[in-house]
């Protein structure tokens, strides 16, 4: 599988998973599920909920349902094109498979969230991987605490 330049899985290597992953759930991949598909990758790699990709995509006039977008997302999850993360907003967000090694630090007081690399957390989760007969594909590591804004009101 290639990866684009800014490290995230290539639209034809998503478009290859999601297609494998619908023939395995015996699904047909429909002109709307590309059309998802498409818009996910138009959304430039940002955390996105669904009201958000909703919102996006009704002002580039796609024609699907709010329960084709849930649905569909819900799958690019399962296939592996995106991840799915609960920032605690009371919702999901979704982004792109890539950028395996960042991390979210998150402000429980004004629900800030921030992406940080650390290659020290990724090499700690592929060794308890394989420590533990896993074969390491992805992590995800989510950092609470307040933002230096929010420590200062």
């Amino acid at each position: 599988m290639s990866k684009s330049l800014n490290g995230q899985l290539s639209f034809e290597d998503a478009t290859d998973l999601y297609s494998k992953y619908l023939k395995k759930e015996k699904m047909f991949f429909t002109k709307e599920r590309l059309s998802i598909l498409k818009a996910v990758y138009e959304m430039d790699g940002e955390h996105f909920s669904v009201d958000e990709f909703l919102f996006d995509i009704m002002k580039r006039d796609y024609k699907v349902s709010r329960a084709t977008v849930y649905r569909c997302l819900s799958q690019l999850a399962k296939s592996g094109v995106l991840v799915e993360a609960d920032f605690g907003h009371g919702h999901t967000h979704y982004e792109l498979v890539g950028h395996e090694n960042h991390e979210h630090i998150i402000c429980k007081e004004c629900g800030k969230v921030i992406e940080v690399d650390s290659d020290t957390i990724l090499n700690a989760a592929k060794k308890m991987a394989v420590q533990n007969g896993f074969t390491f594909i992805s992590h995800q590591c989510q950092i609470h605490g307040v933002c230096k804004e929010c420590n200062q009101v």
